[in-house]
């Protein structure tokens, strides 16, 4: 009933997906789904790599943030211009509304997950 969901870029994937497995072994009876959400990648190799290495494909949905930004800037009538705040941290949040498919979600920062204790 719940989607796990974090936002990975590039400045952060892989310490979030090799050094630091909260994200794999975070468990809860809620959590029904895992799903992360990619930002501003300069390319997918290296982090689809890590995945296959890591990840069972069913253990987690990969959503780029890319493949839905334009829709969603239409749909929620986002604003674009430049001088805007946060547009790149922004559209994330809305793509993982806009995409997910379970009644709710919880979003945990990849900023501030080094302090999540799995027990938590």
């Amino acid at each position: 009933m719940i989607t796990l969901t974090t936002i990975l870029y590039e400045g952060n994937f892989r310490f979030h997906l090799k050094e630091n497995n909260w994200f794999k072994n975070y468990k809860s009876n809620y959590i029904t789904k895992k799903r992360l959400l990619i930002n501003n990648l300069s390319s997918t190799n290296e982090l689809e790599d890590i995945l296959n290495e890591s990840y069972d494909p069913e253990e987690v949905e990969l959503v780029y943030v890319s493949d839905y930004s334009e829709e969603v800037i239409d749909y929620f009538n986002l604003s674009t211009s430049e001088g805007d705040l946060g547009y790149n941290y922004t559209v994330p949040y809305f793509v993982n509304i806009y995409t997910c498919n379970t009644p709710y979600f919880f979003n945990v920062s990849s900023d501030c997950c080094v302090d999540i204790s799995i027990e938590d």
